[in-house]
């Protein structure tokens, strides 16, 4: 699959149980896909084959919260940490916020919403 960057590379690192990685974050286009995604390089450690994020963490029905997933909707704890940076990198340094949907799947706080509207 072709990638067509549409941004700058930009760097993250992300510490967790003693274990540090470093990564090369890439906002673009798949080619034969219509929605933008990150590409992510793992540098450190070696040995982690690149993937692509989708563009913002996105409900799941399988968790109560806002997850990271690839482009084929896998969830892994590796992909948690590395979109909690680029969260964290793009509000910082370029003032974007990446969340624009409910934060949870309680049915409460959807009927709720629905209420206010």
């Amino acid at each position: 699959m072709a990638f067509t960057a549409l941004t700058d590379p930009f760097s993250i690192n992300v510490e967790k149980d003693g274990m540090e990685y470093d990564a090369i974050v890439t906002y673009g286009n798949l080619n034969d896909c219509s929605s933008n995604l990150f590409e992510v390089s793992i540098m450190k450690p070696a040995g982690i084959s690149p993937f692509h994020l989708k563009e913002k963490p996105t409900l799941n029905p399988d968790y109560d919260y806002m997850v990271w997933v690839d482009e084929l909707n896998r969830v892994t704890l590796l992909y948690q940490l590395i979109g909690v940076e680029i969260e964290k990198y793009m509000r910082k340094n370029l003032g974007i916020f990446l969340i624009d949907a409910p934060l949870s799947n309680d049915i409460d706080v959807t009927e709720n919403t629905d209420r206010d509207s």
